[in-house]
């Protein structure tokens, strides 16, 4: 048996993911970030979350604009709504695309 490829190495890192995920919502951990998301996923973290526990919350990050819009768009086929958080996030990355600035922005 030689080492795992990509696809192998990327799947096993999902199944940690969604494991890791789970396991920290039975643990009390209410909310979770998710960063450089890469939409789409085959189970988004927000599914793996709530079926651990119907109150877990999770924010999804990432500076790529069509990475963004398709989180979006699966959170709220989902039934959520994601209004002011996913505008913040937009928002924010598009900041980051411009590059730094002189002031301390929030």
């Amino acid at each position: 048996e030689g080492t795992p490829g990509p696809r192998e190495l990327a799947a096993r890192n999902r199944v940690f993911l969604e494991r890791a995920v789970c396991a920290s919502v039975h643990d009390r951990i209410g909310q979770v970030i998710d960063l450089g998301a890469g939409f789409p996923a085959p189970r988004p973290l927000h599914e793996v979350a709530k079926a651990a526990r119907d109150t877990a919350t999770v924010a999804y990050v990432d500076l790529d604009p069509v990475v963004v819009s398709h989180g979006v768009a699966a959170v709220q086929v989902d039934g959520a709504r994601p209004g002011q958080r996913s505008a913040t996030v937009q928002s924010r990355a598009a900041r980051m695309r411009r590059g730094p600035s002189s002031s301390c922005e929030s």
